[in-house]
C-alpha cells in the first residue's frame, strides 16, 4: 500500500466521529413522469429512509412546463398538476418535494439583443424573481428549488448566447443570489448543482459560489463529469467549506445498460461514499432512479440503493453482510447464494462491456458511433493524467491494441455465459417471475456485449486502416458481421418498449460511420 493510500485511510477514520451523524439527507431523483411509477416508489420510500425526492429531466425539465402558457394559476398545465398530486401525496409521508430547473431558459425577447440574453438588463433578474415567487404561490407543495447551469437554452457562460459586462463568476453570483432571495423569502431550499464539462467552468461556478449566501446547497456529482467508473472524485465535493453539500449518484444506469440490463455494484458506491464522507459538509446524497422509463427499483439493481442506504448510516458496512441480506430480500433465502454468485460478476461484465480498458466509450449505454467516441475516449485524460498514455495508445493503436480490446470483449461474453449458465442450473430454486426477469436481462446483455464486440473492431479497426491496407478488408467483414447481428435481434427485444440499445436503426447509424471513414480512407489511397 503506498503512502498516499496510507494517508487516505488515516484521515477517513479519524474524522469520522466529527461528521457521521450530520448525514441524513437522503433523496431519490425520478426522471420521467410516470407518477404511478413515483406512487409506488414513495409506498417503498420509508423502507430506504428517503425524506426528499426531486423532479428532473423527463419528469421536470424547465419551469414553464408547470404552465400552459403564462405564469398564471390558471394556466397550470396538466403536467404541473400531476407533480402537484404526488408532491402533495410525498408531503402527507413527511417526504420533501424539489424541482430541477434549467436556467437561463424561456427568455422573453425584451431581455435579449440580437437573439442573445443580456444579463446586464435592469429588469432581467427581477423577471426571474418574479418567474419563482409565481411558481412558489401556485405550487407551495414543492419545498426546493435545484438549479442546472448546463444542457439550458441560454448557458449564462457562453458569450454565444448571452453579453454581459459581469465576469463569469459574477454571472453565476448574480443569478444565485436572485434565486437565493425568491427562496428565502417562501422559506424553500435552494440547490445548486456545479454540472459543467470544461475545468475553466467548473473554476467559475465555485468561485461564484464561494460567493454566495452559505444558507444555499450545493449539489456535486460523485465525479468530475459523466457516470463513468473510471473516473477520478469529483475535486468539487469538499470545496465549499461553508455550504452544505449533496452528493448526486446515478443507480438509473444512464451509461451502464439503462437497467435494461444487471449492474450490481455495491461496492463502487462504497468507494464513492468513503470519499465523499471526508468532508464534513456532506450532508446527504440524491440518487437517480429511472432513466426513459426503465428503473433501478423493484429491479436486481435495486441492491445500489440499497446499499446507498445502509452505507449512509455506516460508510464501511461489510459489503459481505449486505449482499447476503440483499439477495435474501430479493430471491429469497434458498436462491441467494445462487443470485450472489451470478449478481456479482455483473460490475465487471458491464465496465468490459462499455468501459475499454477503463476509457469512456459507450453512447448513453446505446451502441458507439465513429465521430462519438473520438470526442469522448480521451475525456477521462482531463481530469486524471495518469491516464494519457493508455488514451495516445488507443487513439493510435497498434495490431497488438487491438487484440487486447476484442480480447477483453471475450472475457465479458464468457462472464455472461456463466451467469446464464448459473442460472438455468439453480432455476429450481428460483420464483419463476425472478428467474425469467434474470433470464431475460442476462440474454440482452448476451446480446449487447457481442454487438460491442463488433462495433471495437469497427472503430479500431478502421483506425488502423489508415496506415495498413490489411484492415480496409477487415473492417468490410466486420461491417457484414455487425449488421448481420442487427438482424437477429429477437423480436420480444427488439420491440422492447423504450429499447434502443438494440435497435437495428443504431446499428445502421454506427456501420454508416465507419463506412463514412472508410470511404475517406480508400479516397485518399486512390489519389
Amino acid at each position: 500500500m503506498s503512502n498516499k493510500q496510507v494517508f487516505f485511510l488515516f484521515a477517513f477514520f479519524i474524522s469520522f466521529s466529527a461528521w457521521a451523524q450530520n448525514t441524513s439527507l437522503r433523496a431519490w431523483q425520478f426522471h420521467a413522469l410516470d407518477t404511478a411509477y413515483m406512487k409506488k416508489a414513495l409506498q417503498v420510500a420509508p423502507d430506504y429512509n428517503i425524506n426528499t425526492i426531486v423532479m428532473s429531466h423527463g419528469a421536470l425539465n424547465s419551469a414553464m412546463e408547470l404552465y400552459e402558457e403564462e405564469f398564471h394559476p390558471k394556466t397550470l398545465s396538466d403536467q404541473g398538476k400531476q407533480l402537484k398530486k404526488v408532491a402533495q401525496l410525498a408531503r402527507e409521508r413527511g417526504i420533501e418535494t424539489w424541482i430541477w430547473v434549467h436556467e437561463l431558459e424561456d427568455i422573453p425577447d425584451t431581455f435579449k439583443i440580437a437573439n442573445k440574453v443580456n444579463l446586464d438588463h435592469e429588469g432581467l433578474w427581477g423577471y426571474l424573481a418574479k418567474r419563482y415567487e409565481k411558481i412558489f404561490q401556485d405550487y407551495p407543495e414543492f419545498a426546493g428549488l435545484q438549479i442546472t447551469f448546463h444542457e439550458t437554452e441560454y448557458k449564462i457562460f457562453d458569450n454565444d448566447q448571452v453579453v454581459s459586462k459581469m465576469s463569469m463568476p459574477d454571472r453565476f453570483e448574480q443569478l444565485i443570489k436572485t434565486l437565493n432571495d425568491v427562496c428565502l423569502k417562501f422559506k424553500k431550499k435552494l440547490v445548486i448543482r456545479t454540472f459543467l464539462y470544461e475545468s475553466a467552468e467548473y473554476e467559475w461556478v465555485k468561485e461564484g459560489l464561494l460567493k454566495s449566501d452559505n444558507s444555499i446547497y450545493v449539489q456535486i456529482k460523485c465525479v468530475p463529469n459523466d457516470w463513468q467508473p473510471f473516473f477520478t472524485h469529483n475535486t468539487m465535493i469538499g470545496a465549499f467549506p461553508n455550504k452544505k453539500q449533496i452528493i448526486e449518484y446515478d443507480a438509473s444506469a444512464e451509461y451502464m445498460g439503462r437497467n435494461f440490463i444487471v449492474w450490481a455494484a455495491p461496492h463502487y458506491f462504497q468507494y464513492r461514499w468513503k470519499h465523499a464522507v471526508q468532508f464534513p459538509q456532506v450532508v446527504g446524497y440524491n440518487v437517480r432512479l429511472d432513466h426513459s422509463g426503465y428503473d433501478a427499483l423493484f429491479t436486481p439493481n435495486e441492491i445500489n440503493i440499497y446499499a446507498l442506504s445502509k452505507l449512509m448510516d455506516d460508510p464501511a458496512y461489510d459489503m459481505e453482510q449486505l449482499w447476503r441480506e440483499w439477495a435474501s430480500k430479493k430471491y429469497g433465502e434458498e436462491a441467494s447464494a445462487a443470485a450472489m454468485e451470478i449478481l456479482r460478476p455483473t460490475f465487471d461484465m458491464v465496465n468490459k462491456l462499455y468501459f475499454p480498458q477503463g476509457v469512456w466509450f459507450g453512447n448513453h449505454s446505446k451502441l458507439t458511433h465513429y465521430e462519438y467516441a473520438e470526442n469522448r475516449i480521451p475525456y477521462i485524460a482531463q481530469w486524471d493524467k495518469s491516464w494519457q498514455p493508455l488514451v495516445d495508445e488507443l487513439m493510435n493503436p497498434t495490431k497488438e491494441t487491438l487484440l487486447r480490446l476484442v480480447a477483453e470483449k471475450d472475457e465479458a461474453l464468457v462472464l455472461v455465459q456463466k451467469a446464464l449458465w448459473k442460472l438455468q442450473e439453480s432455476k429450481p430454486l428460483f420464483k419463476e417471475s425472478d428467474f425469467e426477469d434474470l433470464n431475460e436481462r442476462l440474454l440482452f446483455q448476451l446480446h449487447l456485449t457481442m454487438l460491442y464486440k463488433s462495433n471495437v473492431k469497427l472503430y479500431w479497426g478502421v483506425k488502423l486502416a489508415k496506415d495498413d491496407p490489411f484492415y480496409i478488408d477487415y473492417v468490410k467483414n466486420e461491417l457484414k458481421v455487425i449488421r448481420a447481428y442487427g438482424e437477429g435481434i429477437p423480436p420480444h427485444i427488439k420491440n422492447k418498449k423504450h429499447n434502443w440499445l438494440l435497435d437495428p436503426l443504431v446499428v445502421e447509424k454506427v456501420a454508416k460511420s465507419i463506412e463514412k471513414q472508410l470511404a475517406s480512407i480508400e479516397g485518399d489511397k486512390a489519389k
